[in-house]
């Protein structure tokens, strides 16, 4: 039997790009910021979860979002369920899911601890992952496309949080010359955009 075939309507961070896993996250993340309490027997997420067959993973979801709430160093942007477009706050924390169904936790931790406070980001990476493999389990495996994009809002994030957007900036156009002229850094050790043009 061939594949269904993803049919977009070709508009950019539209929520139909997304795949039915990250569809149900976003709609997740979303419907958690309407109600923004432990959802109980009867709420829209209760209902929504159980439908999934993600019943016993609705505590961990709660949780690590929780933790996003009190522990995140600036507000996160999560529009109302009815918007199509996907915020990057949003992109981000999807991308974080598919980090976190994989064996990337070492990323993930390093991720949430730039987003958050480091006690908050513990919380969030271990209830996180355990609503990312119950994802999987149930069938809803992450498209994992968005976690080197995640990853890159991340170190943009915190780049212009330590020099200011004006000098990031003018830091990842440099890198993106050199990238574009095939001249790649390490893959470990602190890249020096200086030695680039030695």
């Amino acid at each position: 039997m061939a594949p269904m075939e993803h049919r977009t309507c070709g508009r950019p961070n539209c929520a139909c790009s997304l795949p039915i896993s990250e569809r149900f996250v976003l709609w997740a993340l979303r419907q958690w910021q309407c109600e923004r309490a432990l959802p109980n027997e009867g709420s829209i997420l209760h209902q929504g979860f159980k439908t999934a067959g993600l019943l016993a993973a609705l505590p961990d979801f709660a949780i690590a979002m929780d933790a996003f709430l009190f522990g995140a160093r600036r507000a996160i942007h999560i529009p109302l369920p009815t918007c199509d477009q996907v915020s990057g706050d949003e992109a981000v924390l999807v991308a974080l899911c598919g980090l976190a169904q994989g064996d990337y936790d070492g990323p993930l931790v390093a991720s949430l601890d730039v987003l958050m406070a480091p006690t908050a980001s513990r919380v969030a990476a271990e209830r996180l992952k355990a609503f990312a493999v119950a994802l999987a389990d149930s069938g809803l495996e992450e498209c994992r496309d968005l976690a080197g994009n995640a990853l890159l809002n991340v170190a943009a994030e915190a780049v212009a949080r330590d020099v200011g957007t004006a000098e990031a900036g003018r830091i990842f156009s440099r890198l993106a010359d050199h990238l574009g002229a095939g001249r790649q850094p390490p893959m470990s050790g602190a890249v020096s955009l200086s030695g680039f043009d030695a």
